[in-house]
């Protein structure tokens, strides 16, 4: 459950994200009001795009940094949680270190790149972004991020097949050995079978009062 939670939220943080800068030319293109639009008209588009561009990468970055906290800390828990449990699968004590690397990679050093760069990309006239190095290290660490940002998804959704896997398996196991009792651990089997032979000696306690009742 808290695995599901963690890969559900992160696609939400990435659509999140994606659309605080999509969201920029729709209000452009209508802000709504009557009094957003002239302001619109009155500041120029070009001028609000730079602004509103610039504000939504803060705020993705915010956003971000607090979201790849959170995960670290999930991941942390996570890893505990498993690794203390009973006959924890070795391929989950891989995979959620592995997706603990990529978290920390990604706040120590890709979001911080992305972040500091994209100010710069937001400095660069638009005449001269084309073959600018800036810009292709920009990409570069954006695409670092993203690539990043799959595998963890896909590693995290192998991670959550395993241990259903695992759960379902212990629970077909379990209720195997309760419709077989010959599977049963052998110390199993006489604290079952204590109920129905003290069952029996009441049985045959009783057929002897009987007996000697009727006799006398």
């Amino acid at each position: 459950m808290i695995l599901g939670m963690w890969l559900g939220a992160a696609v939400s943080v990435d659509v999140l994200v994606a659309q605080n800068f999509s969201a920029i030319d729709r209000f452009l293109a209508a802000p709504g009001t009557p009094g957003a639009t002239a302001q619109v008209r009155q500041t120029g588009t070009k001028s609000l795009r730079f602004l509103l561009r610039r504000n939504a990468a803060e705020e993705n970055a915010s956003i971000f940094e607090v979201w790849e906290w959170t995960q670290i800390g999930i991941a942390t828990g996570l890893f505990l949680f498993i690794l203390f449990g009973e006959r924890p699968p070795g391929s989950v004590l891989i995979a959620i270190p592995g997706m603990m690397l990529i978290l920390l990679l990604q706040r120590f050093l890709l979001t911080p790149h992305v972040a500091s760069l994209g100010r710069e990309v937001d400095e660069i006239p638009a005449q001269a972004l084309f073959n600018n190095p800036i810009v292709s290290r920009f990409w570069a660490f954006h695409g670092f991020y993203a690539g990043g940002e799959i595998l963890k998804l896909i590693v995290g959704m192998g991670v959550a097949s395993r241990l259903m896997i695992r759960r379902d398996s212990r629970a077909t196991d379990s209720n195997t050995r309760d419709s077989n009792p010959r599977d049963l651990n052998p110390r199993e089997i006489p604290e079952r079978a204590a109920p129905e032979r003290s069952s029996a000696r009441r049985g045959s306690s009783r057929r002897k009062s009987r007996h000697t009742a009727d006799q006398s």
